[in-house]
């Protein structure tokens, strides 16, 4: 219906003009011709920056469990944070370079260093999910008891972001020698809209809210910042300890959980208009459902679907 009330809004428009055209000598018609430009140029600028939605905001925790000894990423736990294959990486990197992990007096979370971790993880995920293209299907998967996704990647305009690039963003943060998982050669890596610039802050201290890290999509139409920072630490891993048959006075003993506050917010480009909206939120599809809900998206974003799409469904989100 809004497509049809377009085009008879267009086609009176240039009738209006017409008319106004072959009537040119009339002074009644010049007046009234300025008086409906005027009007014209009013209800364009107030679509453009009057009619589009707020800013779109989701904050939720995420838990990092590790071994109380080592120090090392807890594995074996259903829907990790930490994909399977970069938490390999996160502990080859940390054997490879115990230097990394502080004195267990002065941090005996690894809180610092697990912060880093996430960061690398969220652009992790972003290139397990986007390695050709920015639109994606999002092919649900089964085998026995485990599920799981599968992405379809589809041909649109997009800008690619090599291995080597990424590790170039990322040089401030402690990983970012571990590869994504289609690292290597010139037609994998990080795909986002065409025009779209990243920006990543690694985890530095910041005098009002403490350790905090960034990362920033943004193009013409909109921009979308994955802030993260520290939240707390606790001995054992709450809940998770049954998986293993644990009590909790074991799970304090041989576990320690880190826990961190993601918020992912999506601001809208006013004058880009609404048509973006319907492709940002094909990209928005996926995260969350690491998760349990997400957020990304190349254009505008303005409907909360849109963000349901970007976490990974492992990823825990009220």
């Amino acid at each position: 219906m809004r497509d049809v009330f377009f085009a008879v809004a267009t086609v009176l428009y240039a009738a209006a003009i017409v008319f106004s055209f072959y009537n040119r000598d009339s002074e009644k018609i010049i007046t009234t011709l300025w008086l409906g430009v005027v009007a014209l140029i009013g209800s364009t600028v107030a679509v453009a920056w009057f009619s589009s939605d707020g800013p779109i905001h989701k904050v939720f925790s995420v838990p990092i469990i590790i071994h109380g000894d080592t120090r090392l990423p807890l594995e074996g736990l259903p829907y990790p944070v930490l994909p399977l294959g970069f938490a390999i990486g996160v502990r080859e990197e940390l054997a490879a370079h115990p230097d990394l992990l502080p004195e267990p007096k002065g941090d005996s979370f690894a809180q610092s260093v697990y912060h880093h971790a996430l960061q690398r993880a969220i652009i992790y995920w972003l290139e397990q999910k986007y390695p050709a293209t920015w639109q994606v299907d999002v092919i649900p998967m089964t085998l026995g008891e485990e599920s799981g996704y599968a992405f379809q990647s589809k041909k649109v305009a997009t800008r690619l972001y090599l291995s080597s690039e990424l590790k170039a963003k990322l040089s401030g943060n402690k990983f970012a020698n571990i590869s994504g998982v289609f690292a290597g050669g010139d037609k994998f890596g990080l795909a986002v809209p065409k025009g779209t610039e990243l920006t990543v802050l690694a985890p530095h201290f910041d005098a009002v809210q403490g350790e905090i890290s960034s990362i920033k999509l943004r193009n013409r139409f909109c921009t979308i910042t994955i802030d993260t920072r520290f939240g707390m630490s606790t001995v054992g891993a709450g809940s998770y300890r049954m998986l293993f048959g644990m009590s909790q006075e074991k799970a304090q003993e041989v576990m320690k959980t880190d826990q961190y506050v993601v918020q992912i917010s999506a601001t809208r480009t006013p004058s880009c208009g609404q048509s973006g909206n319907a492709r940002l939120q094909k990209m928005g599809n996926g995260y969350r459902r690491r998760a349990g809900n997400t957020v990304l998206g190349p254009s505008c974003l303005v409907k909360n679907e849109g963000l349901d799409t970007f976490l990974p469904h492992r990823w825990a989100v009220s």
